[in-house]
């Protein structure tokens, strides 16, 4: 699960201890009160303000450049989850990295309007999702598709799952890359 999911089970009652004990010393000690609330906020700052200025942060955008790394200029990258989405989609937005890669977000692959999109931003089929549904598991099915209906010569796909090895058309091969998987023409792979 999410850390948020587990987070708000302990924080709550945490959170009605702290508030117990902060009016037990406010109705014992009420000079002590305001000593010992400025004192509590002083050690939160203190204790945390290293591990929350996230000032020189960068392992958000080295991972994305790990992802990237390689990836042939002007390849596909479908992209399992939001993280390996995003990361690369702020190098390429924002940094302007690597804006050669065609990035595609492989968990809204078979809904018509993002398939469309892809045809016409990208120039990139959706592939048969049909056509090997009964053949591959759900998580690697649109990753195999968009493989068998774009790898070519000089145009290979990359993906943090690999491909379906057993669904792929004839001719094409996966190896690894570095982080991610590519599947492309045997003579190329």
């Amino acid at each position: 699960g999410m850390f948020d999911q587990w987070f708000v089970t302990a924080y709550l009652p945490l959170g009605f201890v702290t508030a117990v004990g902060f009016a037990w010393i406010q109705g014992r000690f009420r000079v002590l009160f305001p000593a010992s609330l400025a004192t509590a906020v002083a050690w939160m700052i203190f204790a945390n303000y290293g591990d929350l200025n996230l000032r020189h942060y960068d392992l958000a955008e080295t991972y994305g450049r790990m992802l990237l790394r390689e990836v042939e200029p002007g390849a596909i990258f479908v992209a399992s989850t939001d993280d390996s989405l995003v990361l690369p989609m702020y190098l390429q937005r924002v940094k302007g990295e690597r804006p050669d890669v065609r990035l595609i977000s492989g968990e809204f692959v078979g809904l018509a309007w993002y398939d469309r999109r892809m045809e016409r931003d990208l120039g990139i089929r959706p592939g048969d999702l049909d056509a090997i549904r009964s053949r591959t598991i759900p998580q690697l099915l649109t990753v195999t598709a968009i493989a068998n209906a774009n790898v070519a010569p000089g145009k290979p796909v990359y993906s943090e799952r690999p491909t379906d090895p057993q669904s792929l058309r004839p001719g094409l091969v996966q190896v690894p890359a570095g982080v991610l998987w590519k599947t492309a023409v045997e003579a190329e792979a």
